[in-house]
């Protein structure tokens, strides 16, 4: 994952039912770095591990601009060189990147002698899924407008806290968990069935954290649809120099300090 101040990052969360904070239900986005997956083979259980995505703060690049006022301090806080200073956290943003959720993707393979095979499906998930899904959001913004969006990250990042994202939230007594668990049926890719616990590791094992507003797990929080493309349509932003338009300078990097690496489910 990229800390590059001039980079858009994408994060991951899967799609899960849960009571929103008006006590109705409807589906909306939530991380999914703690789940715990399990697969049925030849009658035994195995556990896979815990897997997931998750962000962190860059030791190499200073808080951007756009991300003042926005990221909490505690989450940009980093010692470099015995001292204490801001840096560029990650993800921007996040999108549906769960193997539960993901985007079902058809294919025909050949065999060894290059003649056709069956026609197969496969859930397409992880960053590869995310990263396209926002872009092509972008895109469709794009239709239509004079002039191009260019760096995108000052403007996404004046859109928090409105409807123009989903806000992904801990699980609490106002968004509490309605579902435990996916059972994910054998299919044409795998012969095993497989069971998916959500939100099973124990929270001292990791350093991500979901909260209110931006987190290192989704960022600034998901697109909402329709109307994320609406606000980018309707976004001019300020630049700290002045005058308004689309597009700023940055820097490249890399983050100093990185989520655990996760095992490889089904995608």
């Amino acid at each position: 994952m990229t800390a590059s101040t001039a980079a858009t990052v994408t994060g991951a969360v899967g799609l899960r039912d849960q009571l929103s904070s008006a006590a109705t239900e409807r589906s909306i986005h939530a991380p999914c770095h703690h789940d715990d997956f399990g697969s049925l083979t030849s009658g035994k259980w195995t556990d896979i591990g815990v897997s997931g995505g998750g962000g962190g703060v860059s030791d190499v690049y200073r808080q951007p601009s756009y991300q003042k006022d926005v990221v909490p301090a505690s989450m940009a806080r980093v010692k470099v060189a015995h001292k204490t200073v801001l840096g560029r956290t990650v993800p921007d943003i996040a999108a549906d990147a769960d193997p539960d959720t993901g985007m079902l993707v058809g294919y025909t393979g050949t065999d060894s002698h290059g003649n056709p095979g069956p026609y197969r499906t496969v859930s397409s998930a992880g960053t590869s899924l995310a990263t396209p899904l926002v872009a092509g959001l972008v895109a469709d913004a794009q239709q239509g407008q004079r002039s191009p969006y260019g760096f995108i990250n000052p403007l996404l990042y004046r859109l928090a806290r409105t409807q123009a994202f989903h806000d992904a939230l801990p699980i609490s007594t106002s968004t509490p968990q309605r579902n435990r668990a996916a059972y994910i049926a054998p299919d044409d890719t795998s012969t095993s069935a497989d069971v998916d616990v959500f939100d099973a590791q124990k929270r001292p094992d990791t350093q991500q954290v979901t909260a209110k507003g931006y987190d290192t797990m989704t960022g600034i929080g998901t697109p909402n649809g329709a109307a994320f493309i609406a606000a980018l349509r309707r976004g001019l932003w300020i630049h700290p120099g002045g005058s308004g338009h689309r597009g700023v300078s940055g820097e490249r990097g890399h983050v100093g300090r990185q989520s655990r690496a996760h095992p490889t489910r089904r995608q």
